[in-house]
C-alpha cells in the first residue's frame, strides 16, 4: 500500500501546491512561449487551426481530469465512512446509589413473614471480573479459612474485604455497592430508606459535630447517665451509618458532616484512650474510630488507643462488663468489642491475639457452639462462672444474634449445628420490630449465615424498616421512632435511625467470609 505520505505528496502535485508544483507552472509557461514563437510565421489559417487544436485537447484533458477527481460529496461520504467511532460519553464514578428509588415494601404488621420481590441494579461500573475478585477477597484463600482454629484471628484478615476505592471497604462504594445490593436480595425501597435516614442524620447534627441523644428522645439509662456518654455512643452510631453506605470525611457528599463528627469524637477520647460512659460507649467509639481510619487513612492515633484501651478492659472471663473489669462478662457488650476488633483488624491496626481468644472464652462459657438445638445463649457470665439470664423480657433475644454474629467471626463455620441452630430460632421469631438492636445483629448475622434463612430474615427485614420509617415529610422524616424500641428511651431517635440505616447496609457493608448471602 502507498504510504500516507506518498498520498499527500500525489494530491499537492494534482491541485499545483507546493514547491514542486510551482516549478511544473514554470515549465510550463516557458514551453508555451517557445511554441507561440516558433510559429510567429505561419500563415494565418493553420495558426487558427492549431489553436483550436490544441484548445480542444486541453478542454478534452481538463474533462478527463474533473472525472477523475473526486467529487466534494463523494469526498466528504469517503470522510464520513473514515470517521472514529463516537467517543463513549463519560461516567462519573458512583459513590453511592440513585436516592430517587421509590420504595416497593409496605407497612406490615409484626412478626415479618411475608416475601417481596427484589430490584435489580443496573450496573455498569462493575465487570464480571471485579465481581469474581471481590468474592475471592472477600472469602481469602478456602485452606485460610476452614483451618483457622476457633479464637484465631486469621478469618479477620479476610472478613469485609472489597477492594477498591475503599481499600478493605471498598464494598461500600464505587460500581460493587449495585451489585452487591442485587445479589445479597436488596431492593430499590431499601437503598432509599437507607439514603433518607442519613439526610435525617445530616439535618439534625449538632454544630460542634455530635449528635444530641437527649433533644431526640433519649438519655434515660441510668447506668450510662451518671458517666454521661450518650451522645459519645450515638455519634459512633451515626458515623458508622455514613461510612457503611461509603461516605468519608472526604466524600463530596456528607463529607463534611462525617469529618465533623469523627474530629468532635477525637476531641471527647480521654488519654488512657477511652470515652466516657460504660464500655457499651467506649466499644462503639472504637468501632467507629477503627473504620473512619480504614477508609480514610487518618485518625490512626485516636483508633488505635481505643483498641488499646478495649483490651486493657477484658475480664478475667474474657469478655467486657459496664465498666472497669471484673469478674462479669456481658455478651452484648463483648459483641461490640468482636466488632470494634475486625474492624480494627482490617484497618491494619494492632490488635492484640488476647482479644479475640478472650472473646471466644466468653461466648463458648455462655454456650455459643454447644450443639443445643434452642441456640440459646446467657446474658452474662458471673464471678463465680454462673450464667446470668437477660433481666429484661425478651431482650435475650438480642443475646442469641450477637454470639451467632461473634462467633462466625472468630471462625465457627455456618453450617456448625449450633450456629443452624441459631439461625432457624431467629427466623421463628421473625422481625421483632420493636428491637433495632436486635435487628442490627440479626441483619449481620443471617446475611453471612446465607441460604434459606438469609432469604427469610432478608425479606421481612425490608419490610418492617422501610414500611415503619417515617415519611411524612416532617421534620422527623427519614427517621425511625424511639417508641416503642426497647431501647429507645435510651438511644433516642438518633440510636432507632442510625440503627436502621445500617440493618439496610448489610448487602455491602461486610462481605461475607463463608460465600454468604448471595443470589
Amino acid at each position: 500500500m502507498p504510504r500516507r505520505d506518498d498520498l499527500d505528496e500525489n494530491q499537492d502535485l494534482l491541485d499545483g501546491e507546493g514547491a514542486d508544483g510551482e516549478l511544473l507552472e514554470e515549465e510550463e509557461e516557458e514551453e508555451t512561449a517557445g511554441s507561440t514563437a516558433d510559429l510567429s510565421g505561419a500563415p494565418s489559417w493553420l495558426i487558427s487551426a492549431g489553436f483550436h487544436t490544441v484548445l480542444l485537447l486541453a478542454l478534452s484533458l481538463l474533462a478527463a481530469q474533473s472525472l477523475q477527481k473526486p467529487q466534494p460529496e463523494a469526498m466528504m461520504a469517503n470522510i464520513e465512512d473514515r470517521k472514529a467511532p463516537p467517543a463513549p460519553v463519560p461516567v462519573a464514578e458512583e459513590t453511592n446509589l440513585d436516592v430517587q428509588f421509590q420504595s416497593d415494601e409496605k407497612p406490615v404488621e409484626h412478626p415479618v413473614q411475608v416475601m417481596d420481590k427484589s430490584v435489580e441494579f443496573a450496573d455498569h461500573m462493575e465487570t464480571q471480573d471485579e465481581v469474581v475478585n471481590m468474592q475471592a477477597l472477600a472469602r481469602g484463600e478456602q485452606d485460610a479459612i476452614s483451618n483457622v482454629p476457633l479464637g484465631g484471628a486469621g478469618v479477620f484478615d479476610t472478613m469485609g474485604v472489597g477492594g477498591g476505592g475503599g481499600g478493605r471497604f471498598g464494598s461500600r462504594n464505587g460500581g460493587g455497592r449495585r451489585n452487591l445490593v442485587q445479589r445479597g436480595g436488596g431492593s430499590a425501597g431499601g437503598q432509599s430508606a437507607v439514603e433518607r435516614a442519613l439526610r435525617w442524620l445530616f439535618k439534625h447534627q449538632e454544630p460542634d459535630g455530635r449528635w444530641d441523644c437527649g433533644k431526640y428522645g433519649g438519655g434515660g439509662n441510668k447506668r450510662d447517665q451518671l458517666n454521661g456518654g450518650f451522645d459519645e455512643a450515638v455519634t459512633g452510631l451515626a458515623v458508622l451509618a455514613f461510612l457503611g453506605a461509603g461516605y468519608t470525611e472526604d466524600s463530596p457528599k456528607y463529607g463534611p458532616t462525617v469529618k465533623k463528627a469523627v474530629y468532635w469524637l477525637e476531641q471527647q477520647q480521654q488519654g488512657d484512650g477511652s470515652w466516657k460512659g460504660s464500655n457499651y460507649t467506649h466499644n462503639i467509639c472504637a468501632l467507629a474510630a477503627a473504620e473512619a481510619y480504614g477508609m480514610s487513612g487518618k485518625h490512626k492515633e485516636m483508633a488505635q488507643k481505643a483498641i488499646n484501651h478495649m483490651a486493657s478492659q477484658q475480664t478475667g472471663k474474657g469478655g467486657w462488663d459496664y465498666n472497669k473489669p471484673g469478674s462479669r462478662s456481658d455478651t452484648s457488650i463483648t459483641g461490640w468489642g468482636v466488632m470494634a476488633a475486625k474492624s480494627a483488624k482490617l484497618s491494619e491496626l494492632n490488635v492484640p491475639q488476647s482479644i479475640f481468644d478472650g472473646a471466644m472464652k466468653h461466648f463458648t462459657a455462655a454456650g455459643a457452639g454447644e450443639s443445643s438445638k434452642q441456640g440459646n445463649v446467657f446474658y452474662s457470665i458471673g464471678a463465680a462462672g454462673g450464667k446470668e439470664k437477660s433481666p429484661n423480657p425478651g431482650s435475650g433475644d438480642a443475646q442469641t444474634v450477637i454470639a451467632t454474629l461473634a462467633m462466625l467471626y472468630l471462625g465457627q463455620a455456618p453450617d456448625h449445628p449450633w450456629v443452624l441452630n441459631a439461625a432457624e430460632q431467629t427466623v421463628k421469631k421473625g422481625i421483632l420490630q420493636n428491637n433495632f438492636y436486635y435487628i442490627y445483629y440479626g441483619a449481620l448475622a443471617m446475611f453471612q449465615v446465607g441460604g434459606p434463612n438469609w432469604d427469610a430474615w432478608n425479606n421481612g427485614m425490608k419490610q418492617a424498616l422501610v414500611g415503619s420509617q417515617v415519611k411524612d415529610g416532617s421534620d422527623n422524616d427519614g427517621s425511625w421512632a424511639p417508641e416503642p424500641d426497647r431501647y429507645g428511651a435510651e438511644g433516642g431517635r438518633v440510636y432507632t435511625t442510625a440503627l436502621g440505616a445500617m440493618s439496610l447496609e448489610v448487602y455491602y457493608r461486610y462481605l461475607p467470609i463463608y460465600g454468604g448471602a448471595k443470589k
